[in-house]
């Protein structure tokens, strides 16, 4: 549980570093300075990314290694990342059920100000549950990071 909770937080410093470094360039770079949709950008960008990083704990809990427990998860982005793209252009039943519980185009729509009325009530229960098992995964982990084998 330890492991879990270390490596959320390293996530949420290096998240926090990202943003900011990528906000600092862009207001620079635009020379834009920061107002009150600044700060809700910053806050509600904080927020969406640990709901989302923590509902996709459950990936840890399936009995393999660390580093295929990894592979599962960049490769289940992947698919997230490409299905979006495929939406721009073709609309399939398969693709646009992906896409509702899609979580980089969840983030998108809920960066938006009009994008809270955009998430669906399945959506919605869907990343409930995904939090309830990631839950019981984070009490139950078996996975053993890399170095517990050195």
């Amino acid at each position: 549980m330890v492991f879990i909770f270390s490596q959320m937080l390293a996530s949420l410093v290096m998240l926090f570093l990202y943003l900011s470094f990528f906000l600092i360039i862009v207001c620079t770079g635009f020379q834009v300075l920061p107002g009150v949709d600044f700060i809700f950008l910053i806050t509600s960008s904080m927020a969406i990314s640990m709901l989302m990083m923590s509902a996709f704990t459950w990936l840890a809990g399936i009995p393999v290694t660390f580093p295929t427990a990894n592979i599962i998860f960049s490769v289940l982005l992947t698919i997230f990342m490409i299905f979006g793209v495929i939406a721009m252009k073709t609309e399939m039943t398969f693709i646009s059920f992906t896409n509702s519980i899609n979580p980089i185009l969840i983030y998108s729509k809920c960066l938006s100000l009009r994008g809270a009325s955009l998430i669906s009530i399945g959506t919605e229960l869907f990343y409930f549950l995904m939090m309830i098992l990631s839950l019981i995964t984070v009490y139950r982990f078996r996975t053993e990071p890399v170095w517990s084998a050195q």
